[in-house]
């Protein structure tokens, strides 16, 4: 079950991990940047809260879990009922949280009185916690709940076979104090059993004990706290279903309890005598800032701020790109760049906070649990939706900068408790960085040359969804597309008709032209036109997969051969649109893509043949290379280390097209094909497309600007070979020499057969002298890296690397 607690240290008389300022703001205290307590993923719904404090469910929602007064589950966020200002969540098989003023809620089921409101009704929206005094820390497990109070003192309630630790298996509906009384800085509940770590950081356990999980050396269930075997002193704990981790003040991970496939991480697992009544250690060698103990996985935080799961896999829970292969030690989430504040495991699915601000999750999307619509995903998936989530931790004192040290002494909360500011050594509030612009936030377009417009600055979300709806009447393919039969008329626009039926798991992905609102185009790809629009109060790239201005063509020479005007005008075939056959066959190609360096396809659309693709908000990579080239601000950006980043995100995504089984080729890599979103990620676009489009234009020439561009084309393909893995390598390699140069390959050859003719001899663009180098420093080392790219393109395909070698080499090359 995730942990839904923050550290807290006793620091004199200072409370450190929850403080109330002057307005009686919860602060939480944060480690580098770690702030918990701001992502939940439960049984089979996740929360989180967003930088404003506004909170956030999706997923099951059977028991009105979500909070939002429904009993509906939601595969996209959905506020919680209440509108209030939200500083802490835990979600279990139920849901609770602590407000801004330190009140405490709880929603969902309430069999056993697990809200603890003193009732055993379920509840659709947030119910308030029975009792007096404010809270600093909540969770909720399986059918019970507990909290610390301001005055350090540890409650709980709900069904009690001694996971209450009031000493008694009798069920409380309301707050019970666990006995034993002191100090205590954290809880954590699973299904039957209930952790916590005390302000001496000793550490206690009670409850359930099937498979050892209250680590004391026994399998004997208690109704009282008792001692994790071993000693030690721990700065964090996480109670799981039937295993338990912690984190020692050392740094050091362990776990105990059940291990059936791996979930404590010491290298054992699914053979009997697995389990352990004591706490084993994680392997790796690992420092942990952070674990956290699911169903029957565990993930945490490393010292660099990097994932890691562990356990089993069946639903790609462990996030390393993989499904159906358990693991019994620590692996890497695949997430090539990206750095963690929280990660919070539930059953079959994890959710996590990158320290940009989004919110990401990967495992089971059974009931939409990972915050968007799709299939199940072994790699964590941007949930739905935008702005920046997390609480930044921090004070309320004016004119301090955010790495002063700063504390408070609590003695109340306002309206009811008394607060009083302290200054203290040894504890950091941390604000949290926001992200510099929602991914999803702005956009950059390239500087038009028939009119000198220059490329607008990035806008965040709100200004772009703020837009004005286009005027469809300026633009000829709009127009057009407006004029057509709608599907349900009795005669759409006659796009070639499917003989494939879509996939069930897809059609949720499936949206009407109508429902799409078009805010301005974004350019020419290398398959149709591309507009900036709003799907569903989000902004996508909207994709039309046909040659739609030969289509306005087509119409308009059949309306003046024919008298009429162009409102009058049939509908007429075009012999060089996109069937939708190859719609299906593509969109059943791109829906499974769920990877952070693979452009997410949001939904397509039949009529007319179109993608909807998450909106990259600085362009193309070829756009953002040119751009450095005339504006100083993005040259500035475009540092050698950057680039190395760009790469390597370039490398990993292509990694993940050709290791899916069967593999996927791009057949048309090239920088305006991957995209740059707003924290300067790179996402690999356009794979696969090329052969359909060539099926639809086949009696088509080689053009510059087409689908079969020869700047980046391997040799062998010039040559009439079908194209392979060793072919996107060489247009890869092509990628490597624009990321160097910031320049146009080839853009000193006069025509495209000049070209042809230089890659079937051996000719590769020209390698400029290191002076002549954009963006470099003198201790930037560039050897290895022009290797790379002479391996890359080399003539023979077989002399070339895999894009597994390839993003290995740039990621060492990132660290040098």
């Amino acid at each position: 079950m995730p942990i839904m607690c923050m550290k807290l240290a006793l620091f004199a008389a200072v409370i450190a991990g929850c403080l109330l300022a002057a307005n009686g703001r919860v602060l939480l205290q944060s480690d580098g940047d770690l702030v918990q307590g701001q992502v939940s993923a439960g049984v089979d719904q996740a929360c989180s809260i967003k930088s404003d404090g506004a909170l956030f469910c999706w997923g099951l929602n059977a028991k009105g879990q979500l909070g939002d007064g429904t009993n509906s589950s939601r595969s996209t966020p959905t506020s919680v009922a209440g509108n209030a200002t939200w500083m802490q969540i835990s979600a279990g098989y139920h849901t609770c949280g602590i407000k801004k003023d330190g009140t405490a809620f709880c929603w969902g089921d309430n069999d056993y009185g697990r809200l603890g409101d003193g009732k055993k009704v379920g509840r659709t929206i947030p119910s308030a916690i029975a009792g007096v005094g404010a809270w600093t820390q909540i969770s909720a497990g399986g059918v019970h709940g507990c909290g610390i109070k301001v005055d350090e003192t540890a409650w709980c309630w709900g069904f009690n076979d001694g996971q209450v630790g009031d000493g008694t298996a009798i069920d409380k509906s309301i707050p019970t104090a666990v006995a034993g009384g002191g100090s205590w800085m954290q809880i954590s509940n699973g299904e039957y059993h209930t952790c916590a770590i005390k302000i001496d950081e000793t550490l206690l356990c009670w409850g359930r004990n099937t498979e050892g999980r209250l680590g004391d050396g026994s399998t004997s269930d208690q109704l009282l706290p008792t001692s994790v075997a071993g000693g030690g002193t721990w700065k964090l704990v996480s109670a799981g279903r039937a295993h338990t981790c912690g984190i020692k003040t050392d740094g050091t991970a362990w776990c105990w309890g059940s291990n059936q496939y791996g979930a404590l991480g010491d290298g054992k697992g699914k053979e009997e005598g697995s389990n352990s009544t004591t706490p084993q250690l994680v392997l790796g060698g690992l420092k942990w800032l952070q674990v956290d103990a699911g169903s029957s996985s565990s993930c945490g935080i490393a010292s660099d701020r990097k994932g890691w799961c562990w356990g089993w896999n069946g639903k790609g829970e462990l996030g390393d790109g993989t499904s159906g292969t358990w693991k019994s030690e620590p692996v890497a989430l695949y997430a090539p760049g990206i750095t963690w504040s929280e990660i919070s495991t539930g059953f079959g699915f994890a959710c996590g906070i990158t320290n940009a601000g989004m919110v990401a999750c990967w495992g089971s999307n059974t009931y939409g649990q990972l915050g968007s619509k799709g299939p199940d995903a072994n790699s964590a998936q941007k949930v739905s939706g935008n702005g920046t989530w997390g609480l930044a931790a921090e004070s309320d004192t004016s004119g301090m900068s955010s790495e002063a040290p700063i504390g408070a002494i609590i003695g109340g909360v306002v309206g009811g408790i008394a607060i009083i500011a302290a200054v203290t050594s040894g504890l950091i509030i941390h604000r949290r960085r926001k992200a510099a612009a929602n991914i999803n936030a702005a956009s950059t377009v390239k500087a038009d040359s028939a009119n000198g417009r220059p490329a607008p600055g990035l806008e965040d979300s709100a200004a772009v969804l703020s837009m004005s709806t286009m005027n469809k009447s300026s633009d000829p393919v709009l127009q057009w597309i407006a004029s057509q039969p709608k599907q349900d008329s009795g005669i759409s626009m006659r796009f070639s008709s499917s003989s494939y039926a879509i996939p069930d798991h897809l059609k949720a992905l499936e949206f009407a032209w109508d429902d799409a609102r078009i805010l301005k185009p974004l350019g020419v790809g290398s398959f149709g036109d591309v507009y900036l629009a709003e799907l569903h109060h989000s902004p996508v790239a909207l994709k039309l997969l046909f040659d739609a201005k030969a289509a306005v063509t087509a119409v308009n020479s059949a309306s003046t051969a024919a008298g009429l005007s162009n409102n009058n005008a049939q509908p007429v075939n075009n012999p060089s649109m996109a069937s939708t056959d190859a719609l299906v066959k593509e969109v059943c190609v791109m829906a499974p893509l769920r990877h952070q360096n693979v452009a997410l396809l949001v939904g397509y659309c039949m009529n007319p043949p179109c993608v909807a693709l998450e909106y990259a908000s600085r362009g193309s990579l070829f756009d953002v290379l040119q751009n450095g080239n005339t504006d100083s601000a993005v040259a500035a950006e475009l540092t050698w280390r950057r680039r190395l980043a760009m790469a390597a995100d370039a490398a990993a995504g292509m990694l993940h097209l050709h290791t899916r089984a069967p593999p996927i080729l791009h057949r048309d890599l090239k920088s305006p094909n991957l995209l740059v979103a707003a924290d300067w990620t790179v996402k690999v676009a356009d794979m696969g497309l090329s052969k359909l489009m060539d099926e639809a234009n086949r009696d088509s020439a080689v053009t510059t600007g087409g689908a079969a561009n020869p700047r980046w084309l391997a040799p062998e393909v010039l040559n009439g070979d079908n194209t392979t893995a060793a072919a996107d390598v060489f247009s890869f390699g092509v990628v490597l020499w624009e990321l160097l140069t910031w320049k146009l390959p080839w853009s000193d050859t006069p025509t495209v057969w000049n070209i042809v003719g230089n890659v079937l001899k051996g000719g590769r663009p020209a390698l400029p002298p290191r002076a002549e180098l954009p963006g470099l420093k003198p201790s930037d080392n560039l050897d290895a890296y022009t290797a790379l790219i002479q391996r890359c393109w080399a003539q023979e395909p077989s002399a070339r690397p895999d894009f597994n070698s390839i993003a290995s080499e740039l990621r060492a090359l990132q660290s040098v």
